[in-house]
């Protein structure tokens, strides 16, 4: 069994890693934060620095944001932040998505983002299908409804420690009842 570590947000960045560098001395294998733009009351780091800066501060632990609203995100600059960050971490990122909260985490409707759900989801699949076309390594197209990125390459692969919707590799959805 494998034990992991969530925290909501923190009011310093440092404060922030060394409670990461805790977890990992203490033998927890993972270590989730926030994805988010605006959840109340709650003061977020961008989840994609957080993760570089603990990439290269801790050497076993894994980790990855709880949860990634690929619907928010270009997928493409995530496939690239998703490299970036699994070499940075020798293989360690878990990238773990869904929609984010329902039916509004406020940081979609305050930023302009669609808040509707059925959107959400086709965002979320086109997103999943462009992000593990690019992991490929090869010049790779794409043209849905909700995003036409046209030909882009990511020349280098992820490691096999990244999750995504493949057969060959496990996929984290979180969901909220």
């Amino acid at each position: 069994m494998w034990y992991a570590c969530v925290l909501n947000g923190a009011k310093n960045f440092n404060g922030f890693l060394d409670l990461v560098c805790e977890a990992e001395s203490a033998g927890w294998d993972a270590f989730f934060l926030p994805d988010g733009v605006a959840i109340k009351n709650v003061e977020l780091f961008d989840p994609w620095v957080m993760m570089g800066a603990i990439a290269v501060r801790t050497t076993r632990i894994r980790f990855g944001a709880m949860i990634t609203p690929v619907s928010r995100r270009r997928p493409w600059k995530l496939a690239k932040e998703c490299v970036t960050v699994d070499h940075l971490s020798n293989g360690r990122l878990i990238l773990a998505v869904g929609l984010g909260a329902c039916p509004d985490d406020e940081g979609f409707s305050k930023v302009g983002e669609a808040v509707d759900i059925k959107v959400r989801a086709q965002r979320l699949d086109e997103g999943l299908e462009i992000i593990d076309g690019l992991w490929k390594g090869k010049e790779y197209s794409f043209a849905g409804e909700q995003f036409k990125p046209g030909s882009t390459l990511i020349p280098r692969r992820p490691g096999c420690n990244i999750v995504a919707p493949a057969k060959t590799r496990p996929a984290w959805l979180s969901t909220r009842r």
